[in-house]
């Protein structure tokens, strides 16, 4: 089942394996993982976090979007401003154009299912109703580029790449 509204525990453990995989609280140019994001995400959007759990409440895979604009996602794919920048400059209300896969994390002990991909396409169709959306992301891995293609495919859609 892939939903936006998973318990408490599921949430943190997301956050959990988040943080232990990118280290955001090092990084001062990540979308810091925590409280305070998340429920910024969610005033960015009820679909911006996307959970694939199983019948016995398994955390399986999950995805991180930010609803933002075709100049700040020029800028961030430009490396004029950083991921950070990208979200604090990104509020609710504005009016959006592009949506930033931000965050596409799989648990590990579940890994090459599928999960990524099936619950990254959902958070995709979920902002289909947007005219002309463009969907961009930030690779950081070889899986990452594998999966993007993947999903250009299945979406129909390009993925604008940042690659560092």
């Amino acid at each position: 089942m892939i939903t936006n509204s998973p318990s408490e525990k599921i949430i943190k453990q997301a956050r959990e394996i988040a943080e232990a995989i990118f280290k955001s609280a090092e990084d001062p140019n990540q979308m810091p993982i925590n409280e305070e994001s998340w429920k910024k995400l969610k005033k960015l959007s009820g679909d911006s976090l996307l959970y694939k759990i199983d019948e016995k409440e398994n955390l399986l895979s999950w995805v991180v979007t930010i609803p933002t604009s075709t100049e700040l996602m020029e800028k961030f794919l430009a490396k004029e401003i950083t991921e950070k920048e990208l979200f604090e400059q990104t509020k609710p209300g504005m009016k959006y154009d592009t949506l930033y896969l931000c965050t596409i994390v799989t648990n590990p002990e579940y890994r090459n299912k599928g999960y990524a991909k099936e619950v990254t396409l959902d958070a995709i169709k979920r902002f289909e109703k947007i005219k002309d959306l463009k969907v961009f992301a930030w690779l950081t891995s070889k899986e990452g580029l594998n999966l993007a293609r993947n999903l250009e495919k299945e979406a129909g859609r390009k993925i604008y790449l940042r690659i560092d």
